[in-house]
């Protein structure tokens, strides 16, 4: 196994979750839940930053290609 590859990939990753835990660190120390409709708002609000940030920063184009795949076939057989 190439090891500068294998950290050259792990790097390439991390850069997808630096929005998502600034973001959860200001949740944390920021937010106050008032019940589970709040944290459930945070929680799909937490998840669209993670998903996004880790498709623009995170993944390449195979990556995304391993996503997209199942999700065209989904949307062909309806």
């Amino acid at each position: 196994m190439n090891m500068v590859s294998f950290w050259k990939s792990v790097l390439h990753l991390a850069r997808g979750l630096i929005l998502p835990v600034i973001f959860g660190i200001f949740i944390m120390l920021k937010i106050a839940f008032h019940g589970l409709a709040d944290f459930a708002l945070w929680v799909v609000l937490y998840t669209a930053v993670y998903v996004v940030s880790f498709w623009l920063l995170g993944m390449d184009q195979s990556e995304k290609q391993l996503v997209l795949k199942p999700l065209q076939r989904l949307r062909v057989q309806k």
